[in-house]
């Protein structure tokens, strides 16, 4: 499945400093950090001209295209087309508007046809129009639906009749491109050679449209009751019965829409744009990303304010907030790798570099810190600000410090014997301790005096330091053989692999406010609390076991950055996981599908937390920012539906108590998971009772197959366990009963037993006859046989 995401980047804004409120999609400032995500044909989409959507009762996204219909659910599209849906008697599929018994009317290239459950219908009252191309179609709020044709004229539905608007005889030879019902309940009706009407209390109304428009195709009624009408021409705006010019330079408008911020959008053959009415000012939204100077057919605001766009060759558009900022190095020309990140106290961000380089970001844009020291070709591994604004960079190639202007370059002397620094930090004393990766730790003074000094000689796991961290007065250490803490001068406590932890290489540690010490290491995540260790792994629930950091938001979210991503866990489930109330630990990933312009985490480095939040970190390709404000409002909802129940004969679409016939030898169940904040986060798990009585786990797969099923009763059970944003598990079940064949059923069986029964009782009663007529014919013999012996032996006596 391919999904093609386009990134907005923030040159020239300050946008990354203060993050919106809500999606505010027409302010310019929002526009630049929207994600994109395209998907097209390639991704099961039925065409990549795309002709309208809208969000269905059930939360899919329904999309009208050229070659059908398709049905989103964030992750996968079902198509209806003629080829699988005889009932549709045309793929092209012009426009569709949705009733309130949520019911979808589509206008095709072959009459009308209705949409509901997954299922096409066609009225024998609407086949009149079967070979009308219908151009437009529009459902007011009384229920009435008013059909647009090619040429044949306007036509209206209501109470299961048909009906032709007479009184508008000009439009019989034009091709209906422009229906509306505003918020009066007014029918406006344009054509393609300009005339335009509305229809009010059975009365037409004519409204001259200039000449010079030719053609309207699209309108609006505002909430501060604003009209907006497209033409190939221009937007004209009406007031007083009147129409005016409002923008002269937006032609062949397709569509009209606004958005929840009150911004007022036109899609067009020549991209999206976005007006303003309060400040009168126009945005190219499309100017800078895929759909510049593209078809762009309609656009739809759903209820979580994601905003979808229909292309004419670009396919289905997605338009959201994302919670991450991107900064690549290469927009800035710069063909490096970051390696360190400081937040300084005015408000700009250095970056220090493998290449030895630092480079000042602000505004979205990167230029070079001049410094003067050579730092003999060694990468920036860490930079801090101290408490007096004094600077100081730890590189493989010594630690400088600069303090108002000066720069001294310290290492390589006889008291610190080294040059290669990778952390250093000020303690609540004023003093720093520096962290080194042939060494150990240097305590040192402002003026690089040298106070204490700790390595394997005296104790220290390891002499490669990879993070140092100060919570009240002890000092943390993460080395390459385990986990270090020293207070007063003194260490006091070890951590590695023979204690507990997953592995001896610990890349950082985090200690909150709970007293309880995180450390992310090369094979997972270790809680620490007192003596007790617990670990997290691929085993119970990570993602990825590789963590390089560990950084907690104002949420409760534990992230933890990889080579594939970010890892998000919930530290109160964690907790829960040490007394073993629960099995595995629900981890969300993101990447590029959440907005993060390169995935891939530059190693062995740390994330940055600023006070106001946010998450700074590396990537390969330069600085990402996380705004978990932003991802703490996104209200995802998701769904879990199960579509149809599929047998050998016959499909079911209306998934309640369903009755299947005898003999049914396959079922087949699919679902929807419906989630377009965060598709595919989500694992699934099912079972059918009283046939199974344990859940069996799936990943991708939305179908369910089971066959030679008993006749019985059954419920179908499948569970969506989200990853992020919901805490519960979602459900959904269907019962159904499969009925026995006449020979199954229990009064057969009966039958059938009593039949036995008799048979039996009428073998016993043929073979008790025979028994007594064997009895009676062998007492007759008896009594010839004694009587024929009785004769001879009287004849005998006689002689």
């Amino acid at each position: 499945m391919i999904r093609i995401i386009i990134f907005i980047f923030l040159f020239g804004s300050s946008a990354y400093l203060s993050a919106q409120s809500s999606t505010q999609f027409c302010d310019y400032t929002a526009s630049e950090n929207m994600l994109i995500i395209s998907r097209t044909s390639d991704d099961n989409l039925a065409s990549n001209s795309v002709r309208k959507i809208i969000k269905t009762h059930d939360g899919y996204i329904f999309i009208a295209t050229y070659n059908g219909i398709s049905i989103y659910d964030g992750q996968e599209f079902t198509n209806i087309n003629y080829e699988n849906t005889k009932s549709l008697r045309s793929n092209s599929i012009y426009d569709f508007c949705y009733s309130k018994d949520s019911i979808i009317w589509l206008a095709t290239q072959k009459g009308v046809s209705l949409y509901k459950n997954m299922e096409i219908i066609r009225l024998e009252s609407l086949k009149s129009l079967d070979n009308f191309s219908i151009q437009k179609i529009v459902c007011d709020k009384d229920g009435t639906i008013w059909i647009g044709t090619a040429s044949k004229g306007l036509y209206y539905y209501k109470n299961d009749k048909l009906s032709k608007v007479e009184s508008l005889p000009d439009i019989e030879k034009n091709i209906v491109s422009l229906l509306y019902c505003d918020s009066y309940g007014k029918i406006w009706v344009g054509t393609e050679n300009g005339l335009l009407y509305y229809l009010q209390n059975n009365k037409v109304n004519k409204v001259d449209l200039p000449k010079e428009a030719n053609g309207a195709f699209t309108a609006l009624h505002d909430n501060k009751n604003n009209y907006y009408f497209g033409t190939r021409n221009g937007i004209y705006s009406y007031k007083n019965n009147k129409l005016s010019l409002l923008l002269q330079d937006i032609n062949s408008v397709n569509d009209i829409k606004e958005d929840r911020s009150g911004g007022v959008w036109f899609a067009t053959n020549s991209g999206l744009f976005c007006y303003n009415k309060e400040l009168n000012t126009l945005i190219d939204f499309s100017k800078k990303n895929i759909l510049n100077n593209q078809i762009i057919q309609s656009v739809y605001f759903d209820k979580d304010n994601i905003m979808w766009i229909s292309t004419y060759r670009k396919g289905l558009i997605q338009v959201r907030s994302s919670a991450f900022y991107n900064y690549p190095f290469k927009f800035s020309g710069i063909e490096e790798t970051p390696s360190s990140i400081l937040l300084r106290n005015n408000g700009t961000i250095w970056v220090g570099t493998d290449e030895e380089n630092i480079f000042e970001l602000n505004n979205g844009i990167y230029k070079k810190v001049k410094i003067k020291t050579d730092l003999n070709g060694g990468r920036i591994k860490d930079i801090f600000q101290d408490k007096d604004g004094g600077i100081w960079i730890c590189s493989y190639g010594g630690l400088l410090h600069i303090n108002n202007g000066k720069e001294t370059l310290i290492g390589n002397s006889s008291d610190i014997p080294d040059n290669t620094f990778r952390y250093i930090l000020q303690d609540k004393q004023g003093d720093y301790w520096v962290g080194t990766r042939q060494s150990g730790i240097y305590k040192i003074t402002k003026n690089h005096k040298l106070l204490e000094k700790f390595d394997v000689e005296n104790g220290l796991s390891s002499n490669y330091i990879l993070s140092i961290k100060y919570y009240d007065e002890h000092l943390y250490v993460s080395t390459k053989n385990g986990i270090n803490i020293i207070y007063k001068g003194k260490i006091i406590k070890q951590y590695n692999k023979a204690s507990g932890l997953l592995d001896d290489m610990v890349f950082d540690l985090y200690k909150d406010d709970d007293n309880i010490l995180w450390a992310a290491t090369i094979k997972g995540l270790s809680r620490i609390e007192g003596e007790k260790i617990t670990n997290y792994s691929e085993l119970n629930g990570l993602k990825i076991n590789k963590i390089f950091s560990v950084a907690e938001d104002d949420y409760g979210y534990l992230w933890l950055p990889t080579i594939k991503g970010l890892m998000r866990i919930e530290k109160k489930e964690l907790n829960h996981h040490v007394n073993d109330s629960i099995v595995n630990i629900r981890c969300a990933f993101y990447n590029e599908d959440d907005g993060i312009y390169d995935k891939q985490y530059v190693g062995a480095t740390h994330l940055v937390k600023s006070d106001d939040g946010k998450i700074y970190f590396n990537t390969i390709s330069g600085v990402s920012v996380l705004d978990p404000h932003i991802l703490n409002k996104q209200n995802s909802k998701p769904k879990l539906l199960i579509n149809s129940l599929k047998t050998e004969k016959k499909t079911y679409h209306s998934v309640k108590n369903i009755e299947l016939p005898a003999g049914i030898k396959y079922i087949e169940f699919s679902f929807s998971y419906i989630d377009f904040i965060n598709p595919g986060k989500a694992i699934f798990q099912y079972k059918l009772t009283p046939f199974e009585q344990e859940w069996v786990k799936i990943k991708s797969n939305r179908k369910i197959q089971f066959t030679n099923l008993s006749p019985g009763k059954y419920e179908f059970i499948i569970e969506a366990i989200p990853e992020l944003g919901q805490k519960k598990n979602i459900v959904a079940q269907l019962k159904f009963e499969i009925l026995p064949a006449y020979y199954q059923t229990v009064w057969f069986k009966v039958i059938l037993a009593l039949f036995l029964l008799f048979l039996i009782y009428l073998f016993y009663k043929i073979r008790l006859q025979a028994l007594k007529s064997n009895q009676i014919k062998l007492e007759n013999e008896i009594k010839i046989r004694t009587k024929e012996i009785t004769i001879q032996k009287e004849e005998i006596a006689e002689k």
